[in-house]
């Protein structure tokens, strides 16, 4: 079940996007037509396709009017964490793959990406900086830090998404 916060902030687009894909017309206080069992997966299915097929914030509120924001970075590292540990689950991942998320810290160096991965088998660093769509832009930092670690033979990139960090371990043969 999704969290509370992102259950409130996407609520009202959700009620237009499955209403309007049962291929009703939308009209303010009408009744959902969704599950909240089923709400966390396929709700931030649907924000990745929205944002892959507005490309700006602002179209995406033109297609979706009303009072609603992007979930917060912290439900997108959650999505991909949860993403990682089904995809070793299933037997995509090596076996004894680990991955932990980085939390931010006076005493540490700055710019280390939110969530690091060391495959088995082979002791490749993969790190990712999760950052929300439209409106997560990087740091200086942090981008240093992920032309640093890639110069050092690691996978490294700035995502949003599960499916950006499954391309890109598919492309380093990493995920099968």
């Amino acid at each position: 079940m999704a969290p509370r916060t992102l259950r409130r902030t996407f609520s009202y687009m959700q009620d237009i996007y499955h209403t309007q894909k049962a291929g009703k017309k939308w009209t303010s206080g009408q009744k959902p037509l969704r599950k909240e069992n089923d709400m966390n997966k396929k709700l931030m299915t649907q924000i990745e396709t929205l944002c892959g097929e507005c490309k700006s914030l602002e179209k995406a509120r033109e297609r979706f009017p009303g009072d609603w924001k992007l979930p917060k970075e912290a439900d997108f590292q959650s999505w991909i964490l949860q993403s990682l540990a089904e995809w070793r689950t299933a037997g995509n991942l090596p076996k004894g793959t680990f991955w932990w998320k980085e939390s931010a810290s006076p005493y540490q160096r700055k710019g280390i990406p939110d969530i690091l991965m060391v495959v088995a088998g082979t002791g490749r660093l993969c790190a990712f900086e999760v950052k929300r769509p439209f409106v997560g832009r990087a740091s200086d930092a942090q981008k240093l830090a992920i032309k640093d670690l890639q110069a050092a033979g690691a996978v490294a990139a700035i995502v949003s998404f599960p499916s950006e960090v499954r391309d890109i371990l598919q492309k380093e043969g990493i995920y099968k």
